[in-house]
């Protein structure tokens, strides 16, 4: 009876955790659901197809904001690989993290742009993908 308890809360933690991954707002959702009124952050590199992983990241600033908050995740990925503040509208990666992004992967990356008082003023988020090395013909 214990087996079958345990069997069947494991399978509603999954159930869960699949549900979350599929149906998660992104950044522009989560301002809308929240009845805020966020701009939207233009973020400027890394974008789209890239030879290798990128170790800075940037945005165009938003006025009145005070930090960012950045989020870096595979997108098959159920928890971020980073979350990081940054006062400046750019954030570096040090080789060893810029490593953990994979090539062939598609990674996400989202920024919020939060004012004094910890409210998100402005959100945005793009994807790219590290170019996986041709093999050796």
């Amino acid at each position: 009876m214990r087996g079958l308890f345990l069997g069947l809360l494991l399978g509603a933690v999954v159930l869960g955790l699949a549900l979350w991954v599929v149906f998660r707002p992104g950044p522009r959702e989560s301002a809308q659901a929240s009845g805020t009124s966020a701009r939207t952050l233009t973020l400027v590199a890394p974008r789209g197809d890239l030879e290798t992983a990128p170790s800075l990241f940037e945005w165009r600033p938003v006025e009145g904001a005070l930090r960012y908050t950045v989020k870096i995740e595979d997108a098959d990925a159920v928890w971020p690989l980073f979350v990081r503040s940054s006062e400046s509208p750019s954030l570096s990666l040090a080789p060893q993290e810029a490593s953990a992004l994979l090539p062939g992967r598609v990674h996400v990356w989202e920024v919020q742009a939060l004012d004094g008082e910890g409210r998100v003023i402005a959100s945005g988020g793009t994807r790219f993908r590290i170019r996986a090395p041709l093999p050796p013909s």
